[in-house]
């Protein structure tokens, strides 16, 4: 998009960039999704070895990632950005 504006500028006038966070960004996206699996395997193991039911076990494999998407859907309505605060409070 950058590109496509600086034709608009005038003679001599350019972008610079001075500081570019989205690899940042990108690299604690998959942090947590990451973490997301690992709290998923480490949970159902426990509940299997401690209580003997899968039931329980599936219901939190379904509960974990509805709840992180809806951290990111309540982020969305209150008009929070996601930064790095707010996806290391998710993870």
């Amino acid at each position: 998009k950058m590109k496509e504006v600086e034709k608009g500028l005038p003679d001599g006038v350019t972008f610079k960039t001075s500081y570019d966070r989205s690899t940042l960004i990108q690299e604690a996206v998959q942090s947590v999704k990451g973490t997301l699996i690992e709290e998923m395997i480490a949970v159902s193991l426990i509940v299997l070895i401690f209580l003997f039911h899968w039931r329980s076990a599936v219901i939190i494999l379904i509960q974990l990632p509805i709840s992180v998407a809806a951290g990111f859907i309540f982020l969305e309505l209150f008009g929070i950005s996601s930064n790095i605060m707010s996806l290391t409070g998710i993870a």
